[in-house]
C-alpha cells in the first residue's frame, strides 16, 4: 500500500499532539527539582530539595552564606530559617513546617551535619544541601503538601505543612492530619484555618496542583508530591 505526503503529514501532525499531550501530563514528583543558587564570587552554592521554596528564596539564603561564617550563623543571618528554642533543629524554613515524623537535615559537600556540628565555618566552593528526612532517617521520602494562602486578605495566614505520603491518603484525612484544619461536623467544609474563621465577605476554596477542587472533592485521592492550598477568598 502507497503512502502519500499527505498522510505522512497527518501522521505526524498526530504523533507530535501526542507527545506534547504526555508531557503535559507529568506526575508532580517530576515537577518538583531541587532548587539550587551559586554565588558568583566565593563558588558556595545553595541546595534546597524540591520546590519548597522558590528561586528567589534559595538566592536570598545563598547570598547570606559566607566564608568564615559558621552554618549557624549563616541559618540565622538569611531571615529565612527560624531554629527551635534550643537551636539544636530547624523549626521552619519561609513559612514551611514539617510533620513531627519528619524533620530537616543539613549537609556539606555530601556529608550530613548534626546541629553539634552547625558552628564549623563554610569554605568557598562549599554545597549546603537541606532536605527533609524521615523519622527513620531515610533521605528519599514521599511528602504531600498543605498550603495556606491568606493572600492580601489575610497574609500573616501564609504558610505551608508538610506530611509523609501514605497510601490512599485522601485530600480530608490530611486536611485533619495537618493539625491546622477544622472542618464541619460533618466534614465537608472548612471552618477554620490556623484557628481563623472566614467572614462574611470570605470564604476557604481548595486547589490540588493548582487546580480548583470541585464541592465532592474531599474524598479525593493524592499521589506523593500533590499539594492541597486552601486559599482565603471574597464570596
Amino acid at each position: 500500500m502507497r503512502i502519500t505526503k499527505s498522510c505522512v503529514g497527518i501522521l505526524f501532525i498526530f504523533m507530535a499532539i501526542l507527545i506534547a499531550g504526555c508531557g503535559s501530563n507529568k506526575m508532580p514528583s517530576e515537577l518538583n527539582s531541587d532548587v539550587k543558587s551559586t554565588n558568583d564570587s566565593t563558588g558556595i552554592s545553595i541546595v534546597v530539595m524540591g520546590n519548597l521554596l522558590s528561586k528567589s528564596e534559595v538566592q536570598r539564603l545563598e547570598s547570606s552564606i559566607l566564608p568564615n561564617l559558621s552554618i549557624r550563623e549563616s541559618l540565622v543571618n538569611s531571615g529565612l530559617i527560624e531554629l527551635t528554642q534550643q537551636g539544636t533543629n530547624i523549626h521552619s524554613i519561609q513559612g514551611v513546617t514539617l510533620d513531627s515524623n519528619l524533620h530537616w537535615a543539613i549537609s556539606i559537600n555530601g556529608d550530613r551535619i548534626d546541629s553539634e556540628d552547625w558552628d564549623a565555618k563554610v569554605n568557598n566552593n562549599d554545597v549546603i544541601s537541606i532536605y527533609i528526612l524521615s523519622s527513620d532517617h531515610a533521605k528519599d521520602v514521599e511528602i504531600v503538601i498543605v498550603s495556606v494562602n491568606g493572600g492580601r486578605l489575610q497574609p500573616e495566614l501564609t504558610h505551608s505543612y508538610v506530611s509523609p505520603y501514605t497510601h490512599e491518603v485522601v485530600i480530608r484525612d490530611l486536611l485533619k492530619q495537618s493539625g491546622i484544619v477544622v472542618l464541619s461536623d460533618n466534614s465537608k467544609t472548612i471552618k477554620k484555618v490556623q484557628e481563623y474563621s472566614p467572614k462574611m465577605n470570605e470564604k476557604w476554596i481548595l486547589k490540588v496542583n493548582n487546580k480548583l477542587l470541585n464541592a465532592n472533592g474531599m474524598d479525593m485521592k493524592l499521589k506523593p508530591q500533590d499539594e492541597v492550598t486552601i486559599e482565603l477568598n471574597n464570596s
